[in-house]
């Protein structure tokens, strides 16, 4: 069964979410964890102008 986003006021359906298997899901969190360990090496500095630019 796919995953839905729904609105609760309303009930309509936002988005519908294809089903993943377990292997794209450890690639999916696999690659957040590479990410979230470039960044917390980085200088804090270069981090907030990085959130600066974003926001």
């Amino acid at each position: 069964m796919p995953y839905r986003s729904v609105n609760p006021a309303t009930g309509e359906v936002l988005k519908t979410f294809t089903e993943h298997t377990n292997q794209e899901m450890m690639d999916a969190l696999a690659a957040a964890d590479k990410t979230f360990v470039s960044w917390a090496t980085r200088p804090i500095e270069e981090r907030a102008k990085i959130i600066s630019r974003a926001a």
